[in-house]
C-alpha cells in the first residue's frame, strides 16, 4: 500500500485503487489499467510462509517463517521498525 499510494492511483479515503484516476489513464492510453492492478495489501499483514522447497527457515519455536507485507519504501519501513514503548 505504501508504494502504491505514491502513484496517484490510490484513493486515500477508501484505501483502494481510484477508479477515477485509472479511467483518466485509460482514456489517454487505451489500456484498462484498473483490471491489471493487484490487490492492495496493508503493511504488516501476514501474507504467507516461506516454502520449504525454497528455503527451510524456521523460527526458534519450530514454526515456518512468515512472509509479512512491508512498507515498500525505505521511509515507511524505517518508521515501522521503531520500537514503540509508550504512547508518547
Amino acid at each position: 500500500m505504501t508504494n502504491a499510494s505514491s502513484t496517484g492511483f490510490v484513493n486515500p479515503r477508501t484505501r483502494s485503487w481510484s477508479r477515477e484516476m485509472t479511467s483518466v489513464y485509460e482514456e489517454i492510453s487505451g489500456i484498462d489499467i484498473y483490471a491489471k492492478l493487484p490487490e492492495l495489501i496493508e503493511p504488516g499483514n501476514r501474507i504467507g510462509t516461506v516454502q520449504r522447497e525454497i528455503c527451510d527457515l524456521r523460527t526458534q519455536s519450530g514454526e515456518t517463517t512468515p512472509v509479512v507485507a512491508v512498507g515498500s519504501h525505505d521511509t515507511a519501513s524505517a518508521v515501522a521498525a521503531i520500537p514503540a514503548t509508550s504512547q508518547n
